[in-house]
C-alpha cells in the first residue's frame, strides 16, 4: 500500500502566514484539518462595514454610512475615480497570476480597494476596524500587498499601500507613512519575492505542526481546556 503524504499547507495567504507564525498547530487545526472557529461580534462588524464601504464606493448607495464618516473626503475621491473593490487575486509559485480556485493557486490575496494612479502606479487600500495594535506587524501586510500587486500588474512602476483605520480616522502606509513603509518600486520586486519565499518556507514544508504556547493560548478555540485537540 502506498504511503499517504503527511498533511501540510500547500497554498497560503497573509492570514495563514500570521496564523502559522503565531502557532503551527493552530494553523494546522484551522487550515489543514479545517476545524471551525466560532465567529465574533467584532468580525461580523468588520465584514458589515467592508460591505458598506464597497457599496458606497461602487455608487450602489448614495449616502456615506456613519461608520465611514472619518474618511468622508477619501471615500468621495474613491467614488469619483471609480475605484475597484473587493478583489480576489491568486498567484502561482512562479508569481504569475492565476484564478482564485485554480489548482496551481499558491498565494491568495483579497483586496478591499485598488486604484490605477496616473503615471503607471497602483494604490492598494485595506480597511481596518477596531483598535490600532502597536504589536501588530502592519508593515508585513503592506509589504505583501505590494508584492502581489507588482506581480498582478507587471506594467506598474510602483505600488502605494495603505491601511485605513476607519474608527480612528488614521492612515498607516502610503505617503502618510506612520512609521511604516507603504510605497514600493518595481525595482523592489525581486527582493520582495525572495523575502516572502524565505518567510513562508517553514510553513509550506512543515508536517509536524508543533504547538507554540504563548499568551494567545488563553483565547484559542483549539486548546485542551476548550475541548480542542491541542495538549496545552
Amino acid at each position: 500500500m502506498p504511503t499517504q503524504p503527511k498533511p501540510h499547507i500547500t497554498a497560503w495567504s497573509y492570514s495563514r502566514y500570521r496564523d502559522y507564525d503565531k502557532c503551527p498547530f493552530y494553523a494546522r487545526c484551522k487550515h489543514v484539518d479545517k476545524l471551525r472557529e466560532p465567529g465574533s461580534p467584532a468580525m461580523d462588524r468588520g465584514s458589515r462595514i467592508d460591505n458598506l464601504a464597497a457599496l458606497y464606493t461602487n455608487g450602489k448607495i448614495r449616502k456615506l454610512p456613519a461608520e465611514l464618516q472619518n474618511f468622508k473626503k477619501e471615500f468621495k475621491v474613491l467614488k469619483a475615480v471609480a475605484a475597484v473593490t473587493q478583489q480576489q487575486w491568486a498567484l502561482t509559485r512562479a508569481w504569475t497570476p492565476t484564478e482564485w480556485f485554480a489548482s496551481n493557486a499558491w498565494l491568495r490575496s483579497k483586496t478591499d480597494v485598488y486604484v490605477e494612479l496616473k503615471g503607471g502606479s497602483i494604490k492598494i487600500i485595506d480597511h481596518k476596524t477596531g483598535k490600532i495594535r502597536e504589536t501588530e506587524p502592519y508593515h508585513l501586510q503592506l509589504n505583501l500587498y505590494a508584492t502581489v500587486a507588482l506581480a498582478k500588474f507587471p506594467a506598474a512602476k510602483s505600488v502605494h499601500t495603505e491601511l485605513w483605520f476607519l474608527d480612528q480616522g488614521k492612515i498607516i502606509g502610503g505617503e502618510a507613512g506612520g512609521g511604516v513603509k507603504g510605497i514600493f518600486q518595481r525595482t523592489d520586486f525581486e527582493g520582495l519575492k525572495k523575502t516572502w519565499e524565505l518567510r513562508t518556507r517553514a510553513m509550506l514544508t512543515d508536517t509536524r505542526f508543533a504547538p507554540r504556547p504563548g499568551d494567545y493560548c488563553r483565547w484559542c478555540h483549539f486548546r485542551k481546556a476548550n475541548g480542542g485537540p491541542c495538549k496545552y
